[in-house]
């Protein structure tokens, strides 16, 4: 029996660990938490944090599994590409891997290709990131080089908040320097990809993101496919991200790649050589493709050939996020089981529960995935699902 040692248990890898378990592979399964809601559909379970490469080694060597698969998250997905490099497993490219866990690499290697940037910099203290300023102006875009959901990013329009907000996100970044943007703003749309097989890329998936900020902080709250864009946009927007999945000597597996769209041209916000988070890649592209992605990334773990056609449908799909005032929760109204265009849905929120709103996309309340249509139906599904669930607050 072959083994599959899947990276993270969260609800994000439930499609991947359903689908292994289905097909009769011997599972481990492995996350940060005790409680992780795959762990009831392993053979053997690990604690692990992606980021201890050395107790990653240990289990690796204690299982000895066939395939490595990780979903959604960029320390995964170098724990993964680290331990198939080094023990002769089906490798998705280890150096890929290094490049996109550290934004300042992915910037620089692009910087001389025709690829739009915003002006970018490199800041080890808060004296060159006074220097960078000055010379930019505000306002600009701190980012920890290494971190994930937007956790650490801060938007500074005001310079006495300058020095509060550089060390909060120095305080978040692994590699103990930060990257200063220039502030871009416009239309946020999202790329995904798949390689049909080594170097054979495909552009299967373009969503329009809603951002919104508060508290110095972007906060996503919605995003839908198709992004509803102009042709020509569109395929240069396609084109440019196949180029720069190219530049980057991506080769195997899925891609994520950020944008922001204005009259001025495309920007790149970021990539990274895997799926997209919060169900992203194993609902939502299959969905709109009726493609098994997950079955794909197990076949591909394995070094098994995975034929398949994109079957783009006319569906809409929506996934919406929430993020609620702070306060103590005195009642929770809940209705969304009654909707049956639902396709996933969690709601992270309870009574007498103190809750925060999100200082990042980490700890957002919950969200639904639903499916419509058309355009017109996903509006209106939209407001259904927001009248649908109501926070009462204690006074």
């Amino acid at each position: 029996m072959k083994k599959l040692w899947i990276i993270g248990g969260s609800f994000e890898q439930l499609p991947i660990i359903k689908e292994a378990r289905m097909e009769g592979y011997f599972i481990i399964s492995s996350d940060t938490k005790k409680n992780s809601p795959c762990f009831k559909f392993a053979d053997k379970t690990e604690i692990l944090d992606p980021l201890d490469l050395h107790k990653g080694e240990l289990i690796f060597n204690k299982y000895k599994p066939d395939g490595i698969i990780s979903d959604a998250c960029d320390y995964a997905n170098y724990l993964k590409c680290y331990l198939s490099e080094k023990y002769g497993l089906v490798d998705d490219n280890l150096s890929a891997a290094t490049i996109t866990c550290n934004k300042y690499l992915v910037r620089e290697i692009l910087k001389n290709n025709a690829i739009k940037q915003p002006k970018f910099f490199l800041s080890s203290s808060f004296k060159e990131t006074e220097k960078v300023v000055k010379k930019i102006g505000l306002p600009v875009v701190l980012k920890p080089l290494d971190n994930r959901g937007s956790i650490g990013v801060n938007l500074v329009y005001k310079k006495n908040k300058l020095k509060q907000l550089f060390f909060e996100t120095l305080s978040k970044t692994n590699g103990k320097q930060i990257l200063i943007e220039e502030y871009i703003s416009g239309k946020h749309i999202t790329v995904d990809g798949i390689f049909s097989k080594k170097n054979s890329f495909h552009n299967i998936g373009v969503a329009e993101k809603t951002v919104i900020e508060k508290n110095h902080k972007p906060l996503i709250v919605q995003l839908y496919y198709t992004a509803q864009l102009e042709k020509k946009i569109m395929t240069n927007l396609l084109s440019i991200n196949k180029k720069i999945i190219r530049l980057l000597k991506f080769d195997l597996g899925l891609t994520h790649s950020e944008y922001i769209i204005n009259k001025n041209g495309i920007y790149l916000v970021e990539t990274s050589n895997r799926g997209a988070g919060v169900l992203g890649s194993t609902l939502i592209l299959k969905e709109i493709n009726n493609l098994n992605v997950s079955k794909y990334l197990i076949e591909t773990a394995l070094g098994n050939k995975f034929n398949f056609k994109i079957n783009k449908n006319n569906r809409f799909i929506c996934l919406k996020w929430f993020a609620f005032k702070s306060g103590k929760v005195k009642k929770v109204i809940n209705h969304m089981n009654k909707k049956k265009y639902i396709l996933e849905k969690k709601l992270l929120v309870k009574k007498n529960q103190k809750i925060k709103y999100p200082d990042s996309g980490a700890n957002r309340h919950g969200f639904v995935i639903f499916k419509s249509n058309s355009l017109h139906q996903m509006k209106k599904r939209l407001l259904e699902i927001n009248n649908s669930v109501k926070i009462d607050y204690e006074k």
